[in-house]
């Protein structure tokens, strides 16, 4: 079945007023915005308290995406087969919480 262009901006416009979908993608905006924005400065960040490890930030970098990719992974399995979003949202900003306490 082909979509009709038609029934397109009236999707658009409902998306818009819908409350859920506008935090989903302010929550994300922000997300994808600091990520990028700490891969950019990573390397300035690394070379400002290790002058000789330019090969090094490169490395965090890989470790970031490579475990991001994983972590995905596993926390959608999770979340696929338990079904408790909410409890496992408390408990991954717990942890974010507490390791920058921490730090």
């Amino acid at each position: 079945m082909k979509p009709r262009r038609k029934d397109y901006w009236p999707a658009v416009g409902r998306l818009l007023k819908d409350d859920n979908y506008l935090i989903l993608v302010i929550a994300y905006g922000i997300n994808v915005g600091l990520f990028n924005a700490f891969s950019t400065l990573l390397n300035q960040i690394v070379l400002n308290y290790f002058p000789d490890s330019a090969s090094d930030a490169g490395r965090i970098g890989l470790a970031l995406i490579v475990l991001g990719l994983i972590g995905s992974m596993v926390f959608g399995y999770l979340l696929d087969t338990s079904h408790k979003y909410k409890a496992t949202a408390v408990w991954a900003f717990s942890q974010s919480d507490m390791s920058l306490q921490l730090s």
